[in-house]
This record gives structure tokens, C-alpha cells and sequence, in this order.
């Protein structure tokens, strides 16, 4: 991870570390096949599709389609993020 520029700039997002990052790379490649977040977003099966049919949008099922391994780092990362979150918010309430 050291040594490829693309695991460390990964690595700055809250919530990914060594284990995300590098799988972040080994599955996605180029980032550049997806041409938004929304679409790297259906492909792992986080969002539903979509198709555009003469201006109208139509959004298709969750697949949970790509890689489980890497949906589940990123589910795990987020948790993780959430629950620090959560207990900065009761200690600034106090």
C-alpha cells in the first residue's frame, strides 16, 4: 500500500485503512470505468441501478452484485465511522 500512489490517496477517506484500500484497487483497477460514484456505487450493490429512457429515469433493483469482500470492508468502515460519530455527539451534548 506504501508504495502505489492510488491505495494511499484511497486511504485518506475516513474509515478506509490498509485492508479497504488495497482491496479497493485489487477489484475496481481503473477508477476511470465508472463514469460517476452513483455507478461504482451499483456495481458493489450499494444503490440501485438506473436507466434513463427519454429524459425519465427508471431505477432498477439492489444486486449486490462486485465484490462481497470489498462491500463488506466499506459496510464495516462506515460502521465503524458512524459509531465515532455517534459517541463524539453524546460527549459534545454533556
Amino acid at each position: 500500500m506504501r508504495q502505489d500512489a492510488s491505495c494511499l490517496r484511497i486511504a485518506t477517506i475516513a474509515g478506509v485503512g490498509l485492508l479497504t484500500a488495497t482491496a479497493a484497487i485489487a477489484t475496481i483497477g481503473n477508477a476511470k470505468a465508472f463514469k460517476s460514484g452513483w455507478k461504482f456505487a451499483a456495481w458493489l450493490g450499494f444503490v440501485p441501478g438506473q436507466t434513463c429512457i427519454g429524459g425519465q429515469v427508471h431505477l432498477l433493483g439492489i444486486s449486490k452484485r462486485g465484490d462481497t469482500y470489498l462491500r463488506t470492508v466499506l459496510i464495516h468502515g462506515v460502521r465503524g465511522n458512524l459509531t465515532r460519530v455517534k459517541e463524539l455527539n453524546v460527549v459534545a451534548r454533556d
